[in-house]
């Protein structure tokens, strides 16, 4: 579906965000932080699953952005951290969850 696709991805290492540009206009910013701790490789899907909480540093960093197919991205993380690939539709998903939390909580 390509409105699940990106049309830009763009690091940001002062923000420590990555930016998410979709068809439309629309936009997001997803934190380096939220990415690691919601990572999906299976190390930490298996974590989350036995109920352990990824917990990440404020201080992490993504170092780089690798396309893996045509339809998701492989974050390399400052943490060593580097086999979570992160399917488009995913990334979407995490963005309007939370822009969710955002507006529950005004």
């Amino acid at each position: 579906m390509t409105d699940a696709l990106p049309t830009a991805l763009r690091l940001d290492s002062a923000a420590r965000t990555l930016g998410i540009e979709w068809p439309g206009g629309l936009a997001h910013s997803l934190s380096y932080r939220l990415l690691r701790e919601r990572c999906m490789c299976a190390q930490c899907r298996s974590a989350r699953q036995k109920g352990a909480a990824i917990e990440a540093d404020e201080s992490v960093s993504v170092i780089d952005a690798v396309p893996y197919g045509p339809n998701a991205v492989q974050l390399v993380f400052s943490d060593g951290h580097s086999r979570g690939i992160f399917p488009f539709a995913y990334l979407r998903e995490l963005a309007l969850e939370t822009q969710a939390a955002l507006l529950a909580a005004d």
